[in-house]
């Protein structure tokens, strides 16, 4: 990862947690899907734990956080781009620790998906086989 890159990662974490802090009290982690399938289409789908349930970030109800995570997420999805090759997905994976971790797909545009629908539970699809936050 080249330095752009990381500090772009960095300032989406800030951004991420510093929301989290001020906006959804309880928070104990956060999982944000940034995904990229064109270089003309992004969009994100966010949800945070509490200690008794899941809950979905409304991208209605909060148009400064979610643009936030776009306009980062646009930003590192350039700053990673290797001869035109981009990833299609990350996942923002933090904690109310500070503990943050992101994860990208190069391939797969329905990796992570987070949704509640047909009994999902919120958490993004194939979150075991990820290396856990600390």
């Amino acid at each position: 990862m080249n330095d752009e890159a990381a500090e772009l990662v960095i300032a989406l974490a800030k951004h991420v947690i510093g929301q989290m802090q001020t906006t959804f009290p309880g928070w104990n982690e956060v999982y944000v899907r940034f995904d990229a399938p064109s270089d003309s289409q992004y969009g994100v789908r966010a949800a945070y734990t509490t200690m008794s349930s899941i809950e979905l970030i409304s991208t209605m109800q909060h148009r400064d956080f979610i643009g936030g995570i776009m306009r980062i997420g646009a930003q590192l999805r350039d700053a990673l781009s290797n001869n035109g090759n981009k990833f299609c997905v990350g996942l923002l994976r933090a904690n109310s620790r500070f503990s943050y971790r992101m994860d990208y797909e190069w391939g797969d545009p329905t990796r992570w998906n987070i949704t509640k629908l047909n009994g999902a539970s919120g958490l993004p699809d194939g979150l075991d086989a990820l290396t856990p936050l600390d």
